[in-house]
């Protein structure tokens, strides 16, 4: 629970959420896909 507002903050500056005049989080999609790779940091 302590990493909602960063990674709520994250989505913001990236553009996939937006925050109305209320300050109420929006998420204007029906679903969205992620394609990414993780790699170990040696």
């Amino acid at each position: 629970m302590k990493a909602v507002p960063a990674d709520v903050h994250a989505l913001l500056n990236a553009g996939i959420i937006s925050k109305t005049t209320e300050g109420r989080i929006v998420f204007p999609y029906d679903a969205i896909y992620v394609d990414f790779a993780l790699k170990a940091v040696a």
